[in-house]
């Protein structure tokens, strides 16, 4: 029973990491062939000191809409509101801006590493287990 859990757990462990994968690749393709665009600092967190379990987040307003992103502490106490930022951004992706320093490999690596990972456990205490308890059965 214990073996069906880790089973389990790596396959979320597969899984999960392709959804953020995904936007991954939106991101990196944004990067790319995107474009400079100006967007306009609305909202900065109260309180700019982050801890581990508390995210912030930015409100900036691109073309008369109202977008948010995650950031870190030193984003927020180098900016003000009122400032404009150039991010890359393309319209096939309305949600989706980068900024032009951002490295979005780092993310990818650790999504691809989580995976293989996962694949692991699969193949160790799954599918090639799986034989050998059928032997264990007869």
């Amino acid at each position: 029973m214990m073996k069906a859990g880790i089973t389990l757990a790596g396959l979320a462990l597969v899984i999960l990491p392709i959804f953020t994968m995904l936007h991954n690749f939106r991101e990196l393709e944004v990067k790319q062939e995107g474009s400079l665009v100006e967007v306009i600092i609305r909202k900065l967190p109260n309180d700019c000191i982050g801890s581990r379990r508390s995210k912030l987040f930015v409100h900036f307003e691109y073309q008369q809409k109202i977008y948010s992103m995650q950031i870190g502490t030193p984003f927020c106490q180098e900016h003000r509101v009122g400032q404009s930022l150039c991010m890359k951004h393309l319209n096939k992706y309305e949600d989706i801006f980068v900024f032009p320093e951002e490295n979005i490999f780092i993310e990818m690596i650790s999504g691809i590493f989580l995976s293989c990972v996962g694949l692991f456990v699969v193949f160790k205490y799954g599918i090639f287990n799986l034989g050998y308890r059928k032997a264990r059965l007869r």
